[in-house]
C-alpha cells in the first residue's frame, strides 16, 4: 500500500442499520465511537448546543463544520453526507 493511501474503514451492520432506518449520521458516528455530544463538540471544535441541533436535524452543517466533525470521527467528508450514503 501506497503511504498516502488511507485505508477504508469497515462499517459494522449496526451503523449500516441505522443509516438505512434513517438515523442522523453525525449521532450515528458519534456513537459508534463511544464519544457523548460534549466529547464531540470539544473535538470539533463546535458548541454543545450548535452539535445538538445538527444531531435533530434542525440546522444544516456548513462545509466547515461537517470537515471539523469528520475529522474529530476519524471519517470522510462524504460519510457524513446523506447523499453520499
Amino acid at each position: 500500500m501506497n503511504m498516502c493511501q488511507i485505508e477504508k474503514e469497515f462499517v459494522p451492520a449496526v451503523v449500516v442499520d441505522r443509516i438505512i432506518e434513517g438515523d442522523n449520521l453525525i449521532r450515528v458516528w458519534r456513537e459508534y465511537r463511544g464519544l457523548t455530544r460534549p466529547q464531540l463538540a470539544r473535538l470539533a471544535k463546535i458548541s454543545r448546543s450548535t452539535l445538538a441541533q445538527l444531531e435533530s436535524g434542525k440546522w444544516q452543517a456548513t462545509r466547515k463544520t461537517l470537515e471539523a466533525l469528520a475529522t474529530a470521527l476519524k471519517l470522510e467528508v462524504a460519510d457524513l453526507m446523506r447523499e453520499a450514503v
